[in-house]
């Protein structure tokens, strides 16, 4: 059973919905504001939903199991080389940290699926990295307020299950930019794009336009194994739970437990070298938060060059274990571009 909180405390974000600045979401999550909700339903339909409900069973259908056994699994390096500024992107203003874990998700799911020449297995296509503006790209490439304008209320907080849920069989991921066709600008990712809809559902053109980039498989992880191998093999994940975390990093990253926070956050990098384990007694995760720049200390990943992205901190696997966790796959991406014939040379 992942460790969830069911009954919210707050019912509706601080303030009457009003956006508060980056102190006073950390503030909201501490005095217990439930961003993240257990919904058993919901969980039970997507794993029905699925062809595989656990990540063991893709692994091993795949043949990819146990195939990051003891390694540093850096997930995350292929996107910030291409996108310096897209984590950890601009702070949640609401309580939507469900849409912001799915986004992060989305983003090292994409990153796997070009990195690796991976075809479309529908389209028969290679896809590509998006065009993105700078303001886009700072404001994490992918807008959250689609998926949210599902989650079925004007209020705030949700779950990770209801929203894989929808972003494979309801509405798609849209760049952060203007949509001068709808009438409505999303290079923001911010509380009023997200509140947009919710109690009621968008327009229809709406639906259609954003429908194009969905995802199409899902799977829960229960072990960290499963979790190290799909990061390793190009999955995003997302997850819920009750966690607390220290604002401050150790000299390797890693944050302590700390307090409960019922918030959603992605998983985009595993440890899993026997040093690491020597020294934290067992493996870790690497977490990505949405608070923006929350956290402070080093970055550096132990015994690398490597540095984590802002906003992200180690966590020790025997703390978020039980955490709901699922990897997602099958991203419809951004088609590979061609470049124009040039009389079949780029040179001079």
């Amino acid at each position: 059973m992942p460790n969830i909180p069911g009954d919210p405390k707050f019912s509706a974000w601080p303030d009457d919905h009003n956006e508060l600045n980056q102190d006073g979401i950390v503030a909201a999550y501490n005095r217990g504001f439930i961003g993240a909700k257990d919904d058993p339903a919901a969980r039970e339909r997507l794993r029905s939903e699925s062809m595989f409900g656990a990540m063991s069973d893709a692994a091993h259908a795949n043949n990819w199991a146990d195939s990051h056994a003891g390694k540093l699994v850096a997930a995350w390096v292929p996107l910030v080389k291409r996108f310096p500024r897209c984590l950890p992107g601009k702070a949640q203003q609401r309580g939507s940290c469900v849409v912001h874990s799915t986004r992060n998700a989305h983003l090292l799911l994409m990153t796997g699926d070009i990195v690796t020449g991976r075809i479309d297995e529908k389209t028969g296509k290679a896809e590509d990295w998006p065009e993105i503006s700078p303001e886009g790209e700072a404001n994490s490439i992918l807008q959250t307020a689609t998926w949210y304008w599902f989650r079925g209320s004007n209020g705030d907080g949700w779950s990770c299950s209801t929203a894989v849920n929808v972003a494979k069989n309801r509405i798609g991921a849209a760049l952060c930019k203007n949509y001068p066709e709808l009438g409505v600008d999303l290079t923001l990712c911010n509380g009023r794009n997200e509140g947009l809809y919710g109690g009621r559902q968008p327009p229809e053109a709406w639906v259609k336009l954003f429908s194009a980039h969905m995802i199409r498989e899902s799977s829960y992880c229960e072990s960290f194994e499963e979790v190290r191998d799909a990061l390793g093999n190009g999955y995003g994940i997302t997850t819920c739970g009750s966690e607390g975390y220290s604002s401050t990093r150790d000299e390797n990253g890693v944050s302590a437990r700390r307090g409960s926070w019922a918030h959603a956050m992605a998983f985009i990098g595993a440890d899993d070298r026997a040093e690491t384990k020597s020294k934290y007694g067992g493996p870790l995760v690497l977490v990505q938060n949405s608070w923006g720049q929350f956290n402070s200390g080093p970055r550096r990943v132990m015994g690398t060059d490597l540095e984590i992205p802002h906003g992200s901190f180690w966590a020790r696997w025997a703390d978020v274990r039980r955490r709901e966790i699922i990897a997602i796959s099958g991203f419809a991406g951004w088609p590979r571009r061609k470049l124009p014939d040039y009389g079949g040379s780029l040179a001079g």
